[in-house]
């Protein structure tokens, strides 16, 4: 089993079988705090997270870090999927007076609490995860998705030729620019097939082909195994310009 998009720790505890090509939640929590902290110089940053798994994991873990960076969480309130209005939450968020926004969540909330939060005053730095990375962040969000800074795994615009062959033929077929989504389901059959083309269908031998993945040029970066079948890629951080989404730099952590 190759994961292409679940990130909650525990995913890759099934043994030696189970691998993933997403890095895990944490890691996106701790990629985002040193990015606000070193690069932006962001020392109260507020946090809304979704109460699910995946809101929790990386803002505990944006939380610790930043911690470590002599970062203050000054406010943190989670919400729920399908919320509309944030503006009791936000009436808090404005009165911490942060100078980061982190919203830990996907696109649909994340849009609203964007436009919600210009309305009501907030200048504070906008950061956010992969659930940003989809049109429709953009075209929810409007002019107010202006600046925000988030974590990704993938970037259409990558000069790789990987991925120009990826992004051509995906809008050949579909019409359309492939998301994070796509290019991790892509990887994730890449890993697959490359190790059955090396040694066959055998499962022991096919589960070990993979285990031993080492710098396989996926539409995501170069795909890595660690012993604990965790992905060893760059996380990548991009923002909105120009009402786009725009390459700002990767890093891998580990």
């Amino acid at each position: 089993m190759v994961i292409a998009y679940a990130v909650h720790p525990d995913a890759t505890k099934g043994g030696d079988y189970v691998n993933r090509v997403i890095y895990t939640g944490p890691l996106q929590g701790k990629a985002m705090a040193d990015y606000a902290v070193n690069d932006l110089k962001k020392k109260n940053t507020a946090v809304l997270y979704v109460d699910i798994d995946y809101g929790k994991s990386i803002f505990t873990a944006f939380k610790e870090e930043a911690g470590k960076l002599g970062a203050n969480i000054g406010i943190e309130r989670p919400f729920k999927m399908g919320d509309k209005d944030f503006s009791s939450i936000l009436t808090a968020v404005k009165a911490a007076n942060p100078d980061g926004l982190y919203v830990v969540g996907y696109y649909n909330e994340a849009a609203a609490i964007v436009k919600q939060a210009k309305e009501a005053g907030i200048s504070a730095q906008l950061l956010g995860v992969d659930g940003f990375d989809s049109p429709k962040y953009l075209e929810l969000g409007k002019t107010n998705t202006e600046g925000s800074t988030f974590t990704t795994s993938f970037y259409a615009s990558d000069s790789r030729s990987v991925v120009k062959i990826f992004v051509n033929q995906w809008q050949d077929k579909f019409k359309d620019i492939p998301d994070m989504l796509s290019s991790q389901s892509y990887d994730a059959a890449m890993v697959i097939l490359e190790g059955m083309q090396k040694v066959g269908t055998d499962k022991e031998k096919l589960k070990q082909a993979i285990n031993d993945t080492k710098d396989l040029e996926g539409t995501s970066g170069k795909i890595t195994f660690g012993k604990d079948h965790e992905v060893i890629k760059p996380v990548i951080f991009m923002t909105v310009k120009d009402g786009k989404f725009q390459f700002v730099k990767s890093k891998i952590y580990n």
